[in-house]
């Protein structure tokens, strides 16, 4: 049986600085929020929740959820009519009632400052809440000159808020000499009393740099590019430089990346932000570090018992006093331990070259890496990138000069999401275009132009017999194993005898003349003696036709029986044959199926004649769809 959940889309998380929209959904396990489009994810489990209060906050409504063990969130974003459902499904699941409390419509400023866990709700003389104040926010507190106000400063960083969105910076909270709750005793002011049990609640105490736990020196930063001393604080961390400082709270670190360089002994740590930071116009959403490879640090986390052992059952145990090893698994690990966040390497993809981790490429006009992980795409440098593969809609193959005669010696590779945002990364080496496919293929990413991409660098160009005709030695599946030259022609220098040059091909092995015949070249025409030659004049080239975009929606193409044939028996060829290059593989896979009956064959024949038929099926379906959709529009 389906375990039975409530979902609300279009909800936001209430914290500061710019915020995501996202799914909300209670379960019988808690309640989780996932940001839309992937990123951030929040969960609560149900025997972490202490109370539920659901509040009209403007247009819309507000759950405020207090925790047990981990600081107040809030949820924004509902309809009124989604208090009901919330209600019953809160009760049924979780076992907690959710109480509603009214928001004051007007401004005061005499009422009850109460807390409530790690929140401080400031209710009128009605008992109406005027605002909610986070208190893990609040990263400076002290009595003012009058020692009867406690002024709260809040973290303004750099959070970066949306564009012209203010932010709360401070505030003042006067608290009376004869105040019930907070009386004074042995000289104690009730001002004083009330900061003490606000410093319990927050990490506001630890502000100066000498206050800091753990401190690295003279850290390189890509983005923000300088050199900063990056401070490590109990809620925060800060970035100090010469002529500029960042502040970070461990709440909006989403995850950490470890990225070795490629051919340069140094090592990235990027920092991913949830929201991002920023400095005037410019958004930072992951700060770089790079440490040398070689480096090697030890660290002492200076922190008491107590905040050491609440920091350690966030991250599950695996904040450590001491750290010593590499410098950047030494920051990373602080960062984890600090943050609670989670540290992301790089998988077993290697580049052509079988050492580097990354691909050569460019994005817009900045050169700079593309590192396929396990779970996403980081492109590094200039602008740092993240593409979660739970984002991509489909990725692209795409040929430079596949128009021409000449096929460029590099190629392009775009990634389409699911909110049709393309990132296109340019002039990757053609050496790439296997390992790349290959990984693409393991990841399960759908590859829009999957035909074309099995042909390879070269195009159709690189082979073109059927697998199933004489002479043929290569397979269809594999084209780009073929050993033809980068113009898709034979070298001029082969042989009259049918030996081959070798070519810069895919595979790195020798050519075996498996492609087309060239046309032979026309002979010069002589200008006629008679007739004075007429000034060329040059037509302006035709402007290239932009590129239809796909219908995402469109049918999948019917695949051939050697396609059926390809796809089955793929694993296993490369098991037996580990050692074999893509190239290699595909010549394989063409020889037997070359060596097989038209009895051993049939099976995938039937395979494709069916495919054929669901192919047309689905597009006799889609093309009446499509132009009763047109009609429509008219």
């Amino acid at each position: 049986m389906a375990e039975p959940t409530s979902q609300f889309g279009r909800i936001r998380l209430g914290a500061r600085g710019p915020t995501s929209e996202g799914v909300f959904k209670v379960t019988s396990n808690g309640l989780q929020w996932k940001k839309t489009g992937g990123g951030r994810h929040v969960e609560i489990p149900s025997n972490d929740i202490d109370s539920l209060r659901w509040t009209k906050v403007g247009r819309h409504c507000q759950l405020a959820v207090k925790r047990l063990q981990n600081p107040a969130v809030a949820f924004l974003g509902f309809r009124d009519q989604d208090l009901e459902p919330i209600s019953e499904m809160c009760t049924s699941y979780l076992t907690k009632s959710v109480t509603t409390r009214p928001m004051a419509p007007e401004g005061r400023n005499w009422g009850e400052a109460l807390l409530d866990g790690t929140r401080l709700d400031y209710v009128s003389v009605d008992e109406r809440i005027v605002f909610s104040v986070n208190l893990p926010d609040v990263v400076q507190a002290q009595l003012a000159g009058n020692k009867n106000d406690v002024q709260l400063e809040f973290q303004n960083d750099d959070t970066g808020g949306g564009h012209n969105l203010d932010s709360l910076c401070d505030m003042s909270i006067h608290v009376p000499p004869t105040h019930p709750g907070y009386e004074g005793q042995d000289d104690v002011s009730a001002a004083k009393a009330f900061l003490d049990t606000i410093m319990a609640k927050t990490d506001a105490g630890a502000v100066t740099s000498a206050d800091a736990i753990v401190t690295f020196n003279e850290v390189a930063v890509s983005a923000p590019r300088g050199r900063f001393d990056v401070e490590m604080h109990a809620s925060f961390l800060k970035l100090c430089g010469q002529s500029q400082e960042f502040r970070v709270a461990y709440s909006s670190i989403s995850r950490l990346f470890i990225l070795p360089k490629t051919s340069q002994p140094h090592t990235l740590v990027a920092i991913s932000l949830d929201p991002p930071i920023r400095k005037g116009q410019t958004y930072y959403q992951h700060i770089l570090c790079q440490f040398h490879t070689d480096e090697e640090l030890e660290i002492e986390m200076d922190m008491s018992d107590e905040l050491f052992e609440s920091k350690n059952s966030q991250c599950n145990g695996k904040l450590q006093r001491k750290i010593q090893g590499p410098a950047a698994d030494v920051f990373s690990r602080a960062v984890r331990g600090l943050a609670a966040a989670k540290i992301s390497r790089t998988g077993n993809f290697r580049a052509a070259d079988t050492l580097s981790l990354a691909i050569k490429c460019s994005y817009k006009a900045d050169l700079g890496h593309l590192y396929p992980l396990e779970r996403a795409f980081f492109y590094v440098v200039k602008p740092p990138l993240l593409i979660t593969h739970e984002e991509i809609e489909c990725v692209e193959f795409q040929r430079q000069g596949k128009d021409s005669l000449a096929v460029a010696k590099t190629f392009d590779f775009m990634i389409r999401t699911k909110n049709d945002q393309e990132y296109q990364f340019r002039n990757i080496q053609k050496i790439e275009w296997a390992n790349l496919f290959e990984w693409a293929q393991a990841k399960s990413l759908r590859i829009d132009n999957i035909s074309e991409a099995q042909e390879g660098p070269g195009g159709p160009a690189g082979i073109a017999l059927d697998p199933d005709e004489e002479g043929s030695d290569e397979d269809e599946d594999f084209r780009m194993a073929s050993g033809d030259d980068d113009d898709g022609e034979p070298s001029e220098d082969d042989s009259e005898d049918g030996s081959d040059v070798a070519s810069d091909d895919l595979s790195g092995g020798d050519s075996d003349g498996g492609g087309g015949v060239s046309a032979p070249k026309p002979a010069k025409r002589k200008p006629k003696a008679d007739k004075p030659a007429k000034a060329a004049v040059k037509e302006p080239p035709a402007k290239k036709a932009k590129k239809a975009k796909k219908d995402k929606n469109a049918p999948k193409k019917a695949m051939s029986a050697f396609m059926m044939f390809s796809n089955k028996n793929r694993e296993s060829v490369k098991e037996k044959n580990p050692e074999a290059t893509f190239g290699e593989m595909g010549k394989l896979i063409g020889a037997k199926w070359k060596e097989m009956s038209d009895s051993e064959k049939e099976p995938y024949n039937e395979m494709a004649a069916e495919d054929k038929v669901r192919y047309q099926e689905e597009m006799k379906a889609y093309s009446a769809k499509k132009a009763a959709a047109e009609e429509d529009d008219d």
